[in-house]
């Protein structure tokens, strides 16, 4: 796994990044019936691409005007696939969602929809645009090829059944390790040596996730916080049980009177696996936890489309916000400065 996570550090590459540029500011725009390709037209120049990033017009206005007028729609979506993207570009006109009227939906009469490719060249160190055909599908092979291989199905079911294992069905493995019966010194060992040999396999994962842009940069350099947090947690807690006779029955009083070690390691262990985020209120960003990046790719019983995702996060941003200020905070210096909000 170590030869295997090298291999994939080699893979990273800066992420391009998207900058949007707000089309309902401009008032003439806002006034027209309908965008064309000329309105909407990103910016990619070469000039863009060598200091990382491209410019993508977004129109997300959606307020109704009678005849027709002002319903219009500008936005993209980004298909990754590590050192290279696909930047979808849809604009048109709007109606409104007759199935939920809370939200818009694009109309059939005028939905446009076209591609931009974009890769990155490790020989000049910047992105380029990729408008060859049959070169952008031999890309896509080769990525598929490594995404197929082994070793990578290796370590996302390594992943997810540690996550089953360790949390799903805790309860389970809790008993396993003798933890709800009067658990002695050595049980404890046992848990925490467990739980440090599978944080390999949890950065590999992220760094797998990092590299395909399942993670962007700031989200997966948040699950090296995590990690190394819970490689401090385990190492305080081996040499505070070391210290103590492994026979003996585990006493809450005595690790309370010497720091509270085991409590907690237990206390981020539940902040870091329940599903949930780190709310950054000065950025307005959500960062997954280690639980939260297993479950966004599950199924929900609740109707999630995009514009009600948004909605939600939006929410639990503003919850962020005021618990924040609560505190008193002002900046954000380690994981603690976070405010945590669990999504069950």
């Amino acid at each position: 796994m170590y030869q295997f996570m090298k291999e994939l550090e080699k893979m990273k590459c800066p992420p391009l990044i998207i900058k949007e540029r707000d089309l309902s500011s401009d008032s003439r725009i806002r006034r027209m019936l309908k965008l064309d390709e000329a309105n909407v037209r990103p910016g990619f120049a070469k000039e863009y691409l060598t200091q990382g990033y491209v410019i993508f017009p977004v129109y997300r206005d959606d307020r109704i005007l009678p005849l027709g007028f002002g319903a219009m729609f500008c936005d993209y979506r980004i298909i990754n696939y590590g050192d290279a993207c696909e930047i979808i570009q849809e604009f048109g006109k709007q109606d409104l969602n007759p199935q939920d009227t809370r939200y818009m939906k694009p109309s059939a009469d005028y939905h446009k929809t076209r591609s931009f490719r974009f890769y990155y060249d490790r020989t000049e160190e910047r992105y380029k645009q990729e408008n060859n055909e049959d070169k952008w599908q031999l890309r896509l092979v080769e990525i598929a090829s490594l995404k197929e291989s082994e070793s990578v199905n290796d370590l996302i079911w390594l992943f997810y059944d540690f996550y089953e294992d360790f949390w799903i069905k805790r309860v389970e493995c809790r008993k396993r390790f003798n933890l709800d019966n009067k658990p002695s010194h050595l049980d404890y060992l046992n848990f925490i040596y467990y739980l440090d040999c599978q944080l390999e396999n949890i950065k590999a994962y992220t760094l797998l996730l990092r590299i395909f842009n399942d993670l962007d940069e700031e989200e997966y350099q948040l699950t090296v916080q995590m990690s190394d947090s819970l490689e401090q947690h385990i190492e305080r807690c081996r040499q505070y049980l070391h210290g103590r006779e492994l026979d003996d029955r585990f006493d809450p009083k005595h690790d309370t009177i010497n720091g509270k070690t085991i409590e907690k390691l237990l206390k981020f262990i539940n902040v870091f696996f329940k599903p949930g985020y780190f709310v950054n209120p000065l950025k307005e960003k959500l960062f997954p936890n280690f639980g939260q990046i297993y479950n966004r790719v599950q199924l929900s019983r609740i109707y999630n489309s995009h514009d009600t995702l948004r909605e939600k996060h939006q929410n639990i941003i503003l919850k962020g916000k005021k618990a924040f200020e609560i505190q008193g905070k002002k900046g954000i210096q380690a994981l603690i400065d976070y405010p945590i909000y669990f999504v069950n």
